[in-house]
Formats: structure tokens, C-alpha cells, sequence
């Protein structure tokens, strides 16, 4: 799961393509700016056939924070 989220990651920021990615790391801080954020949940949601209501989104700020979210939706690891 985690490797998607960075592969996502990758596609929505062409600059963090392929680079190593600390998971506990902001996404603001790995350079994401609210537009890539917005983009990134949309991927995710595509992704793994999963619905990121508006409340839960702020708090969906780093690759941990995903895969956390991820698991409570029950998508499997």
C-alpha cells in the first residue's frame, strides 16, 4: 500500500518520482502544495475505491496518515 501511495505520490509531484519517501513526513514538507493534495486524494480515492469526505482530508497529511485512513476504510494491505 505503501509503495502505491508514493507511486500516486510520483504522478501527482513528477519531482518526487522514484525518490525515497519518509512516511512520517508532512506532504507539505515533501513540497505538495494544496492543489497536489487535492489531486493526491483524488488518486487515492480512484486508487482504492475509497470516498475522502472533505473533514478527513486535512488530516490526511502524511504517507502514514493514509495508510492509516486506508486500513479503517478496510482496504487490505
Amino acid at each position: 500500500m505503501q509503495e502505491t501511495l508514493r507511486r500516486l505520490i510520483g504522478q501527482v509531484s513528477p519531482a518526487l518520482a522514484g525518490k525515497a519517501i519518509d512516511s512520517s513526513v508532512s506532504l507539505l514538507e515533501l513540497g505538495l502544495d494544496s492543489l497536489d493534495h487535492a489531486n493526491l486524494l483524488l488518486a487515492v480515492e480512484e486508487e482504492f475505491s475509497v470516498k475522502v469526505l472533505d473533514e478527513e482530508a486535512g488530516q490526511l497529511v502524511t504517507v502514514n496518515s493514509l495508510v492509516k485512513f486506508l486500513k479503517d476504510q478496510g482496504v487490505k494491505v
